[in-house]
């Protein structure tokens, strides 16, 4: 599909597009729940401001990723934005690569895409967003495992 072209009611998260799914995804955030992020890259200023404003409104964002050095100028800003940002070392033994968002306990995203204005508005990527029981507990088992794995940034 092109940008936008994903039938109503759809699972899947297309890029070129995605960055409306992602930042309505992160909305739906309730107050006095976590919300989960693993991601390999993050530039997205659209998103970063997302999980800002979900902390704003009362929700815990706990953010996981490896530390890669280009990226620290939004690692600064989900933090002083109130984001818990747990970082791997470069040399850790686990790399996160992921792209996996958790929502509410309930709700959750897997797939290719980044937090990056490339990844969600020109690459071409594809996830999808589920509320299935059995993959939203083993997804957010595994990105709690994570985040309280990593070091605080």
């Amino acid at each position: 599909p092109v940008a936008g072209d994903v039938p109503d009611g759809s699972e899947l998260v297309w890029s070129p597009g995605a960055e409306k799914q992602f930042t309505e995804l992160i909305a739906s955030a309730r107050a006095g729940t976590t919300l989960y992020v693993e991601t390999e890259q993050l530039d997205s200023t659209v998103l970063e401001n997302a999980l800002i404003d979900a902390v704003k409104r009362g929700v815990t964002v706990n953010f996981t990723m490896t530390n890669t050095g280009e990226f620290t100028d939004g690692f600064n800003t989900l933090k002083t934005g109130g984001v818990n940002v747990h970082l791997y070392p470069p040399n850790a033994p686990i790399y996160i690569q992921s792209k996996a968002i958790s929502v509410n306990n309930d709700t959750v995203y897997i797939g290719s895409t980044n937090f990056t204005t490339t990844s969600t508005n020109a690459d071409r990527n594809v996830g999808i967003i589920t509320q299935k029981k059995d993959i939203v507990d083993g997804l957010t088992a595994t990105l709690i495992q994570d985040f309280e794995g990593a070091p605080a940034y």
